[in-house]
């Protein structure tokens, strides 16, 4: 049997194994176990106290498979609500914004697009950290899990803002090598994906001291990560189907 239920203390060791199955891209589950027993004790202090307005809560969910014959091998998924984003730890993201160009001499109309630097204080709420086991694949297991934050949310709307959205893993490589990171990212923060994944895990504030300042015009990038841009990893797709089906649109933001 399969149920979904807040996470525990006790769930720790399992959901540093959970964590060990995910590969790159997965920044709201990191397989740090420091980082893992923070994150649950955050959400315990979510559920036990809650705010009159949203702040700063997490609210973190696990899929139990109450057969398993070992505790550490019964955490088969994961699946979080934040109330909101913002606030002490900004938002960052790009923001696509296009343009159009007209040239009466030359008979030219084109456009440009450009990613344009966003840091948002008074976000949405958000909905992340939504991982399976690969074995658990299977009957729609990961829309149950997925949908049990939006019962959640209907329960008690005062936690949440009235916007939600998601953010959806990216493109990367089984390396860690991200097309689009590779061609912007590092050339500002100086180090690979995977090292800046696990850093923005920890503490976005480097962020915030090293990002581009002004927009970037999408054609002079490279084909390689202007192909990428606005799409999800292959393991994401699913995920991606169902909130689609949800109602939830595709918005012009790309992560940092």
């Amino acid at each position: 049997m399969l149920l979904v239920r807040p996470i525990r203390a006790t769930d720790l060791d399992a959901l540093v194994m959970l964590a060990g199955e995910a590969s790159f891209g997965l920044t709201s589950l990191p397989p740090d176990r420091n980082l893992l027993a923070e994150r649950i004790e955050k959400s315990l202090r979510s559920f036990a106290f809650p705010a009159r307005k949203p702040g700063s809560e997490m609210y973190l969910f696990v899929l139990e498979d109450a057969a398993a014959e070992f505790s550490e091998r019964k955490i088969r998924g994961s699946a979080a609500v934040y109330a909101k984003l913002g606030g002490y730890e900004p938002f960052y993201a790009y923001d696509i914004q296009t343009e159009e160009l007209h040239s009466a001499d030359l008979n030219i109309h084109t456009s440009v697009s450009a990613l344009t630097p966003l840091i948002e204080h008074d976000g949405p709420s958000a909905i992340g950290s939504l991982f399976l086991s690969p074995h658990f694949r299977r009957r729609s297991t990961g829309r149950f899990l997925s949908l049990c934050r939006f019962l959640f949310m209907g329960l008690f709307p005062e936690y949440f803002e009235d916007k939600v959205i998601a953010e959806m893993r990216g493109i990367v490589d089984s390396n860690g090598e991200s097309p689009l990171w590779n061609a912007i990212g590092r050339h500002f923060f100086h180090v690979d994906y995977p090292r800046a994944d696990y850093l923005s895990a920890v503490n976005k504030a480097f962020i915030n001291d090293l990002m581009p300042r002004h927009p970037i015009y999408m054609e002079l990038l490279p084909d390689s990560a202007r192909a990428v841009i606005g799409r999800v990893h292959p393991n994401t797709a699913p995920a991606l189907r169902i909130l689609e089906q949800e109602g939830f649109q595709k918005t012009g933001l790309v992560d940092i």
